[in-house]
């Protein structure tokens, strides 16, 4: 049976274990299947991280007053557990770019991106996507409008500066660290 980059391998131990005693060598290889079979199914990796999904193909926007509806295109090779995120900000190299979550959905309830700043100013937002599995790297992120991203200008009378990003995942909390989904480490520290 050919092993899955990231599967856990019994190698020549195993190999060995089975010609000295079959009853645990068998055992083991049980074992090391179920391992393999849960890592496969919650799209992680037995052994260190997932391979990340190949990235989004394109974002489609259509905006009505402060409302953005947001869906994605994605028709790479994907395996089930595929998560999906769209980062919102005011500029277009997404500095402190706020995350939204989609799930497992290319397709969510739109977005309300305020048309003005706290001040009364007109906003320009900007988007972007990404796909990224529990256990891998996000994909690289693209831009709505493609490598030149196109602001959305939205109309109406909100005024409202949105707060701070404070990131996703295990990423920093000072919402600098952008385009990092669930994370790309498993673990963040203080």
């Amino acid at each position: 049976m050919s092993q899955a980059k990231g599967a856990l391998s019994g190698g020549r131990a195993l190999t060995k274990l089975v010609q000295d005693n079959p009853t645990q060598g068998s055992l083991i290889q049980k074992i090391i299947t179920a391992i393999n079979t849960l890592a496969e199914n919650t799209a992680s990796s037995a052994v260190g991280r997932s391979t990340q999904p190949p990235p989004i193909n394109a974002l489609n926007v259509k905006v009505s007053g402060e409302y953005a509806h947001v869906t994605i295109d994605h028709s790479g090779d994907i395996q089930q557990g595929v998560h999906y995120f769209v980062e919102a900000a005011n500029n277009a190299n997404f500095i402190g770019a706020h995350p939204i979550h989609f799930g497992t959905s290319r397709t969510r309830d739109p977005i309300h991106l305020a048309a003005n700043d706290d001040n009364g100013n007109p906003q320009k937002w900007y988007l972007r996507g990404y796909a990224q599995y529990p256990g891998s790297n996000p994909s690289r992120p693209v831009p709505y409008g493609g490598t030149n991203p196109t602001p959305i200008t939205t109309t109406g009378s909100t005024n409202l500066t949105w707060q701070p990003s404070t990131g996703s995942g295990t990423a920093s909390n000072s919402g600098q660290q952008i385009g990092w989904g669930f994370g790309k480490i498993a673990r963040r520290q203080k």
